[in-house]
């Protein structure tokens, strides 16, 4: 259920003995929070490494087998963000997909017939970034079905090796070739292209590569690795409770001003004050619903009124980190924030859950109407927020959309943020950031359940979306804006997915709204529902009025050099 998205699997190796020719290591098929890292696969003369995937994959290692992957469709088809991985002497393809949405950033493919296969009669949204593709006998990708709208393929710097036809088209037999014996790949598009808003769109092949006069040996790693364990300091050996009662600010406080790296055992942290991070502070969970730092409902510092206050917050500029904790910041409090996050281009968000609406480990107390007057879904499918919880005990209903954001990035802050779920329907929004020019990479967030916005972006530039996707629900999410960018410039969305449930009875007109932007770059856009109850527009220029049309496409720039050419009717 909502509350049980956490399967994960990490720091286990997988050895297939001869005589197992159809053996796979792991079937992994699951949803939000779910995730397979620090793994080798020494699949021999077995199928494959892995069959079907799940929200998040990295540092991974596959050698030998059929393919080191088989994937179709993730749960519930969200894209899938899959970091530093490697494979070498696969006998057929490292990677055969369909219909899986794969983000593959920093992958290696060497001694391989094919690096990702696109199952025959089956479409894709393949986008990759930053690979390298080392001594590719047949082709480094193979396309299976051309000029259908889902065909969508995106292919950014891959540095190549003895790879003479980058892609091959199964279809038309056409080929992208060249004689160069390493070559960098600057891009590589196929799927319906829009040059800019004002534009139709039509199905092309942009192939853009340049001689490379060295290929790397090796990819460095895109992922911040945690500190090793030796530096690690126990908060519970510190005084610490974690038993959701016992107000544990200060503890967290003066160990942070002593120490730099903080392990969080399993147990919920009650705060009562903002806890802020020094540059450099690393804060380790290892479970975000069972590590959890919390407020009580109505804490004196937290509700009134006045401006925004987070439970955590980072330094500005630091590399912090934050790893494996998920943040509670009940139902009653007004002025709540989840984290507010400052640090600079190297700090680390990873595996955090924003705890409140959706998801719950624990059996819901009441069936009551809340505070907007609708039937609650808020407590039939939702949190309360901690095992003292006055709200809980009562069983009230909590309000909606009576908090600031969830995870604020601002004041220049940046780095990168993985695996990420902000589904709290309390919160004004999932994610808001804004003034900041410091590169930012965001890896696999869910963003669900809110009332009123998503996320917003607002005085961005310099960050990079993947794997990035929004889910609505029918009682809170029907009038919900998922995206909105505003004096935003130089953005990469790669796989972004904007999504109705079932139950959704109501049209939504946009799914991005922006103001004043230009150079914002989206690379496989999926637009769906299970009805016919869609979002109208993938994207509309609010100053310009100007709406995209296509539900499907495979890239599409916003200039800011386009010029409105329709106004739709109120």
């Amino acid at each position: 259920g909502a509350g049980t998205f956490y399967s994960a699997l990490s720091n286990i190796d997988f050895r297939i003995e001869d005589g197992n020719p159809t053996a796979i290591a792991i079937r992994s098929h699951f949803a939000q929070h779910g995730f397979i890292s620090h793994a080798v696969f020494n699949i021999g003369k077995g199928k494959a490494g892995i069959s079907e995937v799940g929200n998040e994959m990295e540092d991974l290692v596959f050698l030998g087998g059929d393919y080191g992957i088989i994937s179709g469709q993730t749960s519930p088809s969200w894209p899938i963000a899959v970091i530093d991985t490697y494979f070498e002497g696969q006998r057929k393809a490292a990677i055969q997909c369909f219909m899986t949405g794969y983000v593959l950033v920093h992958m290696q493919a060497k001694n391989v017939p094919v690096a990702v296969e696109i199952r025959e009669n089956s479409i894709d949204r393949l986008y990759m970034e930053n690979c390298l593709f080392d001594n590719i006998k047949e082709a480094g990708v193979i396309i299976s079905k051309e000029e259908d709208p889902q065909t969508q393929v995106s292919l950014l710097n891959i540095d190549c090796r003895n790879v003479p036809i980058v892609v091959k088209f199964r279809q038309s037999g056409r080929k992208t070739e060249t004689t160069l014996k390493t070559f960098k790949v600057k891009e590589f598009t196929y799927g319906l292209v829009m040059d800019d808003m004002a534009v139709n769109s039509e199905f092309k092949t942009i192939s853009n590569i340049e001689p490379l006069e060295q290929f790397p040996l090796k990819l460095e790693k895109d992922i911040p690795a945690l500190p090793s364990m030796d530096k690690w300091v126990n908060i519970k050996e510190l005084g610490a409770k974690g038993n959701g009662t016992t107000d544990d600010t200060k503890v967290f406080q003066d160990a942070i001003d002593k120490y730099n790296v903080i392990y969080v055992p399993q147990g919920w942290y009650h705060f009562t004050q903002t806890v802020k991070m020094r540059p450099g502070t690393k804060l380790i969970g290892l479970h975000p619903m069972a590590t959890q730092f919390i407020l009580a409902e109505s804490e004196p510092a937290f509700s009134g009124f006045g401006g925004p206050k987070p439970i955590i917050e980072s330094s500005m500029g630091g590399d912090d980190i934050l790893n494996g904790i998920g943040l509670c910041t009940g139902g009653l409090n007004y002025r709540a924030v989840g984290c507010k996050w400052m640090a600079g281009e190297k700090s680390y968000m990873n595996d955090v859950k924003f705890v409140g609406g959706h998801g719950t480990m624990r059996r819901p107390t009441s069936q009551t109407t809340n505070a907007n007057n609708q039937a609650s879904a808020s407590n039939r499918q939702a949190n309360i927020s901690s095992p003292a919880s006055p709200v809980a005990e009562q069983g009230l209903d909590l309000a909606w959309e009576n908090q600031f954001w969830s995870l604020w990035v601002t004041n220049n802050g940046g780095g990168t943020f993985k695996d990420i779920w902000s589904a709290n329907t309390y919160a004004t929004n999932g994610l808001y950031v804004s003034n900041s020019s410091t590169p930012g990479r965001m890896y696999a967030i869910s963003l669900e359940h809110h009332v009123r916005n998503e996320s917003r972006f607002e005085n961005v530039s310099n960050w990079k979306i993947y794997a990035f996707q929004m889910e609505e629900e029918s009682r809170e999410g029907k009038e919900c804006q998922m995206v909105d960018l505003s004096n935003c410039k130089n953005m990469l969305f790669g796989n972004l997915w904007f999504y109705r449930v079932i139950r959704v009875t109501t049209p939504k007109r946009f799914g991005m709204r922006v103001w004043n932007c230009e150079n914002i770059e989206f690379h496989n856009v999926k637009n769906y529902t299970q009805k016919l109850v869609v979002t109208e527009f993938t994207l509309y220029d609010v100053n310009k009025e100007l709406p995209v049309y296509p539900w499907e496409y495979a890239r599409l720039i916003i200039t800011g050099k386009e010029t409105g050419n329709l106004t739709l009717s109120n």
